[in-house]
């Protein structure tokens, strides 16, 4: 899939959170629709200016009955709604599979990525981070991104370190892929659990046999349990060590 494509995917998708200060309706208006910069604005679909009333802003109830099918969370909150989300806290996390990584850019990276393309973030906060972190332009209209082709990493993967996400690149990291021979190398499905998983060549990794144990704690959740089948690797790819670290090499000789 193009970047175009998932760019639109993501767009079609996407849900609203906003940060807004309340007192005086001064200071940082609501980060959504167009109109950030001044008043607010409340409605998604047919955006209009909100009014300050006892110090919030807001939408009032009428109009957001009749007109606004989708609205601002907060102005929802002031006009009789559910109080606005708390502040997301897009980094955090308590078990590795809290945590997907996520590009850095609007319109993603063309060809293969490396693990400074993207950011390691709350896999539940995908969207809100993307539309209100990485390009706050695409709230308001589609960003024109160049169709290109995007090329698989499977060595890039998000992990949970001391309640943080973090990303990692197996191919960078010498615990988990440092080598001195070829015998010091496996070939493996990046997923925490082999059995089922996608093995095909270009979707494997290589990891020393003395960092696999790291690895599968870094990518597994604690006490996972994973189903005792084991997958037939292809014979085309193998794990040969190049380098000093563990590479996937593909119709190798």
């Amino acid at each position: 899939m193009t970047r175009f494509a998932l760019l639109i995917a993501a767009l079609a998708a996407a849900s609203c959170s906003t940060t807004h200060t309340t007192g005086d309706c001064s200071g940082t208006a609501p980060s959504c629709y167009g109109g950030w910069s001044g008043d607010p604005e409340c409605c998604i679909d047919f955006p209009r200016p909100a009014t300050c009333e006892d110090g919030a802003w807001s939408c009032g109830r009428e109009f957001l009955a009749e007109e606004c099918s989708r609205i601002d969370p907060y102005c929802e909150g002031i006009d009789g709604g559910a109080p606005p989300p708390p502040e997301p806290t897009y980094f955090s996390c308590a078990v590795p599979s809290d945590c997907t990584l996520a590009s850095n850019t609007c319109c993603g990276t063309c060809g293969r990525p490396s693990l400074a393309d993207f950011d390691a973030i709350n896999a539940s906060l995908t969207e809100e981070y993307y539309l209100l972190v990485v390009c706050p332009e695409a709230r308001t209209e589609p960003v024109p991104c160049p169709e290109c082709a995007v090329a698989p990493n499977p060595n890039l993967q998000a992990t949970c370190d001391l309640g943080r996400c973090e990303g990692i690149d197996v191919e960078t990291d010498p615990d988990l892929s440092a080598c001195a021979t070829d015998a010091d190398c496996v070939v493996r499905v990046p997923d925490c659990c082999e059995c089922g998983a996608d093995t095909s060549p270009y979707n494997l990794i290589a990891l020393s046999t003395s960092g696999l144990s790291e690895y599968l704690t870094s990518v597994c959740d604690p006490d996972t349990g994973c189903d005792g089948c084991l997958p037939t690797y292809p014979a085309e790819a193998e794990a040969l060590c190049i380098s000093g670290a563990c590479r996937v090499v593909v119709g190798a000789p």
